[in-house]
């Protein structure tokens, strides 16, 4: 890293605390507004205390709402997104890391899926459909950005559109 990276990075770093307290706010201020929804379940969250709070996700009662409730929301003004969605490909999302899929490999040695330097017991194969709890679970959740520079005004919209279409398609 050069001295100039560092010294940007360094005046980032001071802003730190104050962009994760006004994101953790923000994300705060959009939950509480709407948590009691029928239909809507929040993802857990083991230290919400200690969560960067980035984005707030959620997850329907059923895949087949996902679609119809993000176009409604993105009518409503507000930026979400299904989590799974196969056009979209999230690589926080395991069927979408197709060369693990493949079992791709840089080395001759097939490492390391055919590794003989590991003694474990390694999968024969993958596939998308390997973990079906986990993607039963992603293709109910709707992921909604918090930027810091959200004003409470902001996220009261986003939590008053939330609730309308949730009204309606819940």
């Amino acid at each position: 890293m050069s001295e100039l990276t560092g010294a940007v990075m360094l005046a980032q770093l001071a802003k730190l605390d104050t962009l994760l307290s006004q994101m953790r706010a923000n994300k705060k201020r959009i939950k509480d507004q709407i948590k009691g929804i029928k239909g809507i379940t929040f993802r857990r969250l083991n230290d919400e205390a200690g969560e960067v709070a980035i984005c707030l996700m959620f997850m329907l009662d059923s895949a087949d709402k996902v679609g119809p409730f993000v176009d409604a929301v993105k009518a409503e003004g507000i930026d979400a997104a299904g989590v799974f969605n196969k056009g979209i490909p999230d690589w926080h999302i395991y069927s979408h890391w197709k060369h693990v899929m493949e079992q791709k490999t840089p080395t001759p040695d097939g490492c390391p899926y055919t590794c003989p330097h590991y003694k474990g017991d390694a999968p024969s194969r993958y596939s998308v459909d390997m973990c079906p709890n986990t993607n039963e679970i992603l293709s109910r959740t709707i992921h909604l950005d918090i930027p810091s520079q959200l004003t409470d005004e902001d996220c009261d919209m986003i939590a008053k559109g939330i609730a309308k279409v949730a009204g309606v398609l819940l």
